[in-house]
């Protein structure tokens, strides 16, 4: 079962294809075979020396020197003691080169499954659906791409070793076989007792590496969250705690990667002095009870002194494999579910222009299978080229509403039209680039202010990048700045205040050139100055028109031009009409606009 889920790991990869796979078992095999025939023909060159120098009187006596004799006679060798040994050593270097090409391939493939999980690895990973994300934390993914990615990479170059020593044993084997197969026997059970002694320490080493992979992802996740709340972290004064639960994983992982290496020394230990005493012990069995001739006996010797390397690696690498195979299977395991997670497809319809508006029919969403809807029978009409705001209590599911229109996520019951077509016969990046998104907690890279403005169009030029700042109201700050435009905003854009930054998202938005805006929370956590900007900008894109607007607002001074309310409450819509229509009633709408007009006071 171990060895069936193994292979399958090792084939998962892009690189790793059955036609490679063939090719490098085909090296393999053909540096064991010439291995095989070289040390082979020592067992004619100690006959030739220990009975006699005559090629016809020996193949007279031996099948083997029949066709050792006809060979040379076909080739016109010359029949002597040096044509005998140039023949093994040209054997042992046909060898050589082969082993040479196998290591080389091997090596390869190896770098190329590194290559796989850190570029397909990452492909999948961005390709995956949100649920997956639901699921799954970035520390965790990280992990996956760097550490446990390059244990997996070192467990399958761990398993063509083993594949090469096996292979190179088997036929050992064989040649033993031939030359005595009680002897053979007698050495192949004392092999069988070496890897009974040895099975519960590679058992050992299979629990211990599925615990590195553990602590390993434990510890990207704690580092990539830590580093992420290091405001936090500073405001609370819990640096030292943090650094203890971080060096407690390190640690762990410390601990068994020592447990591991020590498992590793101790089989060193134990199976030099095994290999040796039945080495010793086959000696002597050899002469005294099989009886076996001086050229058989010295083969015999020579092929177990050659096999003792092979059968330590043999051991070797099936403890080392067993140390990484819990890296190896967490890596191929996610990958796939990664993979496998990419559910949404888009149609075929290649062009997108919102023109009268989008329709949700009876559409209820649920996370999984086991939750409880987080959206149900919303029936909602959106028009095009207005301003819809999408208000209620947190987690009542305006942010989950928003997430079905670009396809992030899709509706569990029900369906959504655009333009009376259904959303999902759009192909799917042409309908999220339609669509451009400004939320509470932006996202910007460690870039410059012009890069990150370009990011959705980069082939855009200087004039529209300035255009959409002006238009964000971001053009007079970004002057200010000594580097202008070409200024790097750090970290998530941390050298810029809160202002600045949504700013600058909002010009990324504006320069996309969306048929869709939808801005999530985009003044709550804003001083008035710059929530005053944000509105202008916001009323600057309704007076140009042909813009459909969808905002989520806390701060209902935001979207007190709106030309629609949509009231969210648990996943229902309890209301819906105009600022106008929804003050003049007994509405929650109204309420909450008392409540904040007297908390202003």
């Amino acid at each position: 079962m171990f060895a069936v889920k193994l292979i399958r790991a090792v084939l998962f990869f892009p690189s790793v294809t059955k036609r490679r796979m063939v090719l490098l078992l085909g090296m393999t095999l053909t540096a064991t075979l010439f291995e095989g025939f070289g040390v082979a023909m020592l067992f004619p060159v100690m006959d030739y020396i220990e009975k006699g120098r005559d090629f016809l009187e020996l193949a007279k006596e031996s099948r083997m020197w029949l066709y050792i004799d006809t060979i040379f006679s076909i080739f016109s060798i010359p029949k002597n003691l040096i044509s005998l040994m140039v023949l093994v050593f040209l054997l042992l270097i046909v060898r050589q080169l082969f082993n040479y090409l196998r290591t080389v391939y091997s090596t390869w493939i190896t770098e190329a499954i590194f290559a796989d999980i850190r570029g397909e690895g990452f492909r999948w990973f961005v390709r995956a659906d949100m649920p997956f994300y639901d699921i799954h934390g970035i520390g965790e993914l990280v992990n996956v791409l760097t550490v446990d990615g390059i244990r997996a990479g070192s467990g399958i170059f761990t398993f063509f070793n083993l594949l090469a020593a096996s292979m190179i044993f088997v036929l050992y084997f064989i040649f033993l076989l031939f030359l005595s197969p009680g002897m053979t026997l007698f050495a192949m059970g004392i092999m069988g007792c070496v890897g009974l002694v040895l099975k519960s320490r590679i058992t050992r080493s299979g629990e211990i590496g599925l615990e590195v992979s553990k602590y390993n992802d434990k510890i990207s996740a704690s580092v990539v969250e830590r580093l992420n709340g290091i405001r936090l972290i500073k405001l609370s004064a819990t640096e030292e705690e943090e650094i203890r639960s971080i060096r407690g994983f390190s640690e762990k992982i410390r601990e068994n990667t020592y447990k591991l290496a020590r498992i590793r020394a101790r089989m060193e230990f134990t199976v030099d002095p095994m290999v040796i005493l039945a080495g010793l012990t086959i000696l002597y069995l050899s002469s005294e009870v099989f009886h076996m001739t001086l050229a058989k006996t010295g083969i015999f010797i020579f092929i177990l002194l050659r096999l003792m390397p092979y059968t330590k690696d043999m051991f070797n690498s099936r403890q080392a494999l067993a140390g990484f195979s819990g890296s190896l299977f967490r890596v191929t395991s996610l990958l796939d579910r990664a993979r496998g997670s990419e559910v949404i497809r888009g149609g075929k319809v290649a062009s997108f222009k919102l023109e009268k508006g989008i329709r949700f029919e009876n559409v209820s969403f649920a996370y999984d299978q086991r939750s409880d809807f987080a959206l149900k029978n919303i029936n909602i009409w959106i028009a095009a080229g207005r301003m819809t705001a999408l208000i209620g209590r947190s987690g009542a599911g305006k942010s989950t509403l928003v997430d079905l229109i670009p396809r992030l996520r899709v509706p569990s019951e029900g369906r959504i039209t655009v333009d009376s077509q259904p959303i999902e016969e759009f192909d799917l990046k042409i309908l999220r680039r339609s669509i451009a998104f400004v939320s509470q907690e932006g996202f910007l890279f460690n870039d410059t202010i012009e890069n990150n403005i370009k990011y959705c169009r980069p082939d855009a030029n200087m004039d529209d990048v300035a255009r959409a700042a002006a238009m964000a109201y971001a053009e007079g700050f970004i002057r200010e700045f000594p580097e202008g435009y070409e200024t790097v905003v750090g970290e998530r854009g941390v050298k810029l205040s809160g202002g600045q930054k949504q700013r600058i998202i909002l010009a990324r938005a504006l320069l996309q050139q969306a048929s869709i805006i939808i801005l999530d929370e985009p003044t709550t956590a804003l001083d008035s100055e710059s929530e005053v900007y944000i509105q202008k900008a916001m009323e600057g894109l309704r007076a140009r028109g042909g813009i459909t607007m969808i905002v989520i607002a806390h701060r209902l001074s935001t979207i007190r031009s709106a030309d629609q309310i949509i009231v969210l409450d648990r996943g229902r819509v309890i209301e819906c009409g105009s600022p106008s229509e929804l003050m003049h009633e007994d509405t929650w709408y109204a309420d909450m606009v008392r409540m904040q007009t007297i908390s202003e006071y």
